[in-house]
């Protein structure tokens, strides 16, 4: 069972604008094999098929993996992090692919489109933002891994983002 569902682009920084797509669409290309494929990336492979074999519901059951699973604290060397966790990475993730090749732009208002005359303005879409800030999270995430590495004994960087898969 998938952890993200339709429901969790309804609001907040992921909210898809409700034109954009249905709720069958969108359940379509949300699939375990995708967020499977990205855990394993973040943890490792033997941490990350770890993480999922503990999934029930698409919610993680024992301590060390709930504590990643949704946003946390930490302190390493008296300095302060916070990570989105988890689930939160991969809505960010699954945006950036499920908007990333259309012709529109998703914000509050609907979809909107580009007209520039005479100008290149850089123009930095909100799913490129929000791979930026998966970006992020996942070296927060990791970070907090390594230095947990008692907690976290299979946990392997296999390779530091921004590299990410498409769907």
């Amino acid at each position: 069972m998938a952890i993200l569902s339709a429901s969790d682009f309804k609001s907040g920084r992921v909210k898809l604008a409700s034109s954009q797509t249905d709720v069958a669409n969108l359940t379509a290309l949300i699939s375990s094999d995708w967020e499977n494929k990205q855990i394993r990336r973040m943890l490792g492979a033997t941490e990350g098929d770890a993480f999922i074999a503990d999934l029930v519901a698409g919610v993680p059951q024992t301590a060390k993996y709930i504590t990643i699973f949704n946003s946390f604290e930490f302190e390493i060397a008296n300095w302060p992090y916070s990570c989105a966790g988890i689930k939160e990475i991969l809505k960010y993730l699954f945006y950036y692919y499920f908007t990333q090749e259309q012709s529109t732009f998703n914000s509050s208002a609907g979809d909107k489109s580009l007209n520039i005359e005479a100008s290149n303005d850089l123009f930095i879409s909100k799913g490129m933002r929000l791979r930026n800030r998966a970006s992020s999270e996942v070296t927060y995430l990791q970070r907090y891994c390594l230095d947990n590495s008692d907690t976290y004994t299979d946990f392997e960087v296999v390779y530091q983002y921004p590299y990410l898969s498409p769907i």
